[in-house]
């Protein structure tokens, strides 16, 4: 199975500009292999959507240590506290937090009948914004983790799922004063141009504003760790689509990549001067690429891989391959040197997250 459909598994688990690429790389530091640090990934014990089981791992990046820190069941979207004490996930249409130790906090969410998506950790790793989506819903919340109730910021404001609208990831400014996130059409009517676009929110005040006007503009909005620019994926057309860069304020946009393909996810290195993306090409073939914030030296990392995300030192990354037949965690340096398969049980793996901090 190519590694295309784990990209999809990972969505059910959960724009003209100056053009900037360079036509020429320059080689990277040659890495060491990572030191022994841990990985959180999710693993799957059916891909068929009843019967689907889904369990949170951790694991050290020689292989070693396999914990199983989540039980099997209706697990998704887990993400690390920005100091990787915690992580949160959702089960049945809550919230939890787990520790290292496998013990699982009540949920500290009372939904009722929203399915929830998309948790993002507040830079202080003191609140939760996540998004909620039912037939009459859509909203983006934050969540206090000291136990105070979940506050919808977009109550109100923004159009039910059943008008044609979704909400897409959301992403923390570096100081948490603002939220990004797409906010897009995604059902227009016949000879109608889509509504939405890339809308950008004050937490503290709830105003908000589109970044670009009301108009198709991005998807997968993600603050620099500077909170200077947000990065975003594009489709000039249908055929491909391209990743894009501008300063917070929506001025200064640029095109950052140049392929013939689809991205599906990118990340920023921890101190903002790459950022990995995932391309996959016509035979769904998905291939992980390094590329500098300015748009130059854009460099392949490795080929069949996907999912990628960094390591704390901004030297490694992990993803998940087939290349050995079935779904595996591996690491690599950002130079492409140095592959690692860390995994070999037969489960599919989505997922993969460093642990934010070196842990002893």
């Amino acid at each position: 199975m190519r590694i295309l459909s784990l990209i999809l598994l990972i969505l059910t688990l959960s724009a003209c500009s100056t053009s900037k690429v360079a036509t020429q790389t320059t080689p990277l530091t040659a890495t060491t292999p990572p030191p022994k640090q841990q990985i959180l990934y999710l693993s799957v014990f059916s891909t068929e959507a009843q019967d689907r089981k889904n369990a949170l791992f951790l694991i050290n990046t020689d292989g070693s240590d396999q914990t199983q820190l989540v039980d099997w069941g209706k697990v998704d979207n887990p993400a690390w506290s920005p100091d990787g004490s915690q992580i949160a996930f959702v089960e049945d249409g809550q919230i939890y937090l787990a520790k290292m130790d496998g013990s699982k906090n009540q949920p500290f969410t009372k939904l009722s009948k929203e399915k929830v998506f998309f948790l993002a950790w507040s830079p202080n790793g003191k609140q939760i914004a996540f998004i909620t989506e039912c037939e009459q819903c859509n909203n983006l919340y934050i969540a206090d983790i000291a136990g105070n109730p979940a506050i919808p910021i977009t109550d109100g404001v923004l159009k039910p799922l059943n008008s044609g609208y979704k909400i897409g990831p959301v992403s923390w400014s570096d100081d948490g004063h603002s939220i990004a996130y797409d906010y897009q059409q995604y059902m227009a009517m016949v000879h109608e141009e889509p509504k939405g676009g890339i809308v950008v929110q004050d937490t503290r005040t709830a105003d908000q504003h589109y970044l670009f006007g009301e108009q198709p503009s991005g998807n997968d909005p993600s603050w620099s760790p500077n909170r200077q620019e947000i990065a975003f994926i594009s489709s000039p057309d249908q055929l491909h689509s391209e990743m894009y860069i501008s300063d917070a304020d929506g001025k200064n946009k640029i095109q950052l990549t140049k392929t013939s393909y689809f991205i599906f996810g990118f990340a920023w290195s921890p101190d903002g001067s790459k950022i990995i993306f995932n391309s996959t090409d016509f035979q769904k073939i998905s291939s992980i690429y390094v590329i500098d914030h300015d748009g130059y030296h854009q460099k392949l990392i490795t080929e069949n891989g996907g999912c990628p995300s960094w390591s704390p030192d901004g030297q490694n990354i992990t993803f998940i391959s087939d290349r050995d037949g079935s779904s595996q965690v591996y690491t690599i340096g950002v130079d492409g040197s140095n592959a690692i398969k860390v995994t070999s049980d037969t489960y599919y793996k989505v997922c993969p997250k460093w642990r934010p901090q070196d842990r002893p």
